[in-house]
């Protein structure tokens, strides 16, 4: 079954202390207040990652990443919905998700 913008969105919202806000004229999913996704089409979404992980994903899966024009250098990739398995999304929503959140909820001691 296909991933669509939906998926997305619900699987990250699910989060802790996520929420959904405006960005522009998208739709952002943020947690206590900084993007970690955003939800740009029915193409793609974009995730923050860190370049390791940004370096490793458009490697392997270049169909299904790209790095963004010009935020790419910070980490924002382009996630293509076509193709995209189920499981790959959510650890890369994930994955997101801890590059951006606080220490106290992404590293719980």
């Amino acid at each position: 079954m296909a991933i669509l913008l939906g998926d997305v969105q619900k699987f990250a919202v699910s989060l802790a202390e996520t929420t959904i806000e405006p960005h522009f004229d998208k739709t952002s999913i943020r947690v206590c207040g900084k993007i970690f996704v955003t939800l740009a089409n029915d193409i793609y979404f974009i995730v923050k990652l860190n370049l390791d992980d940004q370096s490793v994903l458009t490697d392997m899966f270049s169909d299904n990443f790209m790095s963004t024009k010009g935020w790419g250098k910070y980490g924002w990739t382009e996630v293509k919905y076509e193709g995209l398995k189920r499981d790959l999304m959510e650890d890369v929503v994930i994955k997101a998700w801890i590059e951006v959140a606080p220490k106290r909820l992404s590293n719980p001691k």
